[in-house]
């Protein structure tokens, strides 16, 4: 598992997010790549809309975890939140792994 940093383990806890959460986005969400000119980049993982059905049913008692996603940089994951909108500037990478 990837190191969290204080701000993260703040977020994660603010937001409800359980480190099991964490865990199945590192090991089954997708990586994309955002670029952004004035922060420089990171990695967002995060669950694609069709594996929402699968999520769901095979993690019943973990609620929106599908919306889940990780924002990692300089190998560690600095932050944790839900998606509310469809993030901008992300560029999808092959599946990598993170655990």
């Amino acid at each position: 598992m990837l190191h969290k940093t204080e701000h993260a383990k703040l977020r994660q806890q603010q937001r409800g997010i359980t480190d099991q959460h964490v865990d199945l986005v590192l090991k089954y969400g997708l990586t994309f790549r955002q670029k952004d000119e004035k922060k420089g980049s990171a990695w967002i993982l995060c669950f694609s809309k069709k594996m929402k059905k699968k999520i769901e049913k095979e993690n019943n008692k973990l609620k929106n975890l599908w919306k889940v996603y990780l924002l990692v940089e300089g190998g560690c994951i600095k932050t944790v939140a839900y998606r509310h909108k469809k993030i901008k500037g992300l560029v999808h990478q092959k599946k990598m792994i993170w655990v």
